[in-house]
């Protein structure tokens, strides 16, 4: 039975999503789920100049997603979530090239994205995916700063991207090294407005100084009005 899943949803290498599509047959011919959905249904699109609160998640879509989520990841035993291509700088390195490495290298990928399922990252409130990210950079630095650049240029879920860029900005005490600029300016570039804005979240939040040129360059170029406003507001605090 072909399911009828968005599989933009969640992304990964194209065996691990060959393996989620069975999952997502296989739990639907159980009757775990109701096949009965489309598309518009899952995600909430919008064309235009769309304001903040438009790219939200449908509620739907998203009990849905962590409902297969969760059963998905009760099959895995072992993944890499890193994505394919190279690294810039010093996030070149031969083991992000590897489409197979110790399952213990990879967890840490694997339980901050079931976390980010679980559970949406919200305003005021503090989320599992922090703590994680934070274990994560000091037990395994470049894995892990690989890991996040990668994610934010080859991820195909927006949300699972700015989620993640959210939760960084509030892992303190963190390094801030030239990684997180990098890191910003890949989020920055980034197509959609959701990411872009996440990562004026994770710079403001961090309160890195050295930012605020990364941003004056950027503000000249974007083409949103109430992102290029909160980018002005951001670079002006970090200014003081």
């Amino acid at each position: 039975m072909a399911s009828h899943i968005n599989t933009e949803l969640i992304s990964f290498s194209p065996e691990i999503l060959v393996s989620f599509e069975q999952s997502v047959d296989s739990i639907v011919e159980a009757g775990t789920i109701n096949q009965d959905f489309s598309e518009s249904e899952l995600w909430e699109t919008t064309t235009g100049d769309p304001t903040y609160e438009e790219y939200n998640y449908s509620r739907k879509g998203a009990d849905l997603q962590r409902k297969i989520w969760t059963l998905f990841v009760h099959e895995l035993s072992q993944i890499s979530y890193l994505s394919p291509g190279k690294c810039e700088n010093e996030f070149k390195s031969s083991e992000t090239s590897e489409s197979l490495v110790k399952e213990e290298d990879t967890l840490f990928a694997l339980d901050i994205i079931s976390a980010i399922n679980a559970e949406p990252v919200e305003d005021g409130f503090s989320h599992p995916a922090e703590e994680l990210l934070k274990k994560s950079l000091a037990r395994s630095p470049q894995k892990t700063f690989s890991w996040l650049y990668n994610t934010v240029h080859y991820e195909r879920n927006i949300g699972i991207v700015a989620s993640i860029l959210k939760c960084l900005g509030r892992v303190k005490p963190i390094d801030r090294g030239d990684w997180i600029i990098h890191i910003a300016r890949a989020a920055l570039e980034h197509h959609d407005v959701e990411v872009r804005d996440a990562a004026v979240q994770m710079l403001e939040l961090l309160e890195i100084e050295r930012a605020v040129e990364l941003l004056e360059q950027h503000m000249k170029r974007e083409q949103v009005g109430w992102l290029r406003d909160y980018i002005e507001s951001v670079t002006q605090d970090l200014k003081e």
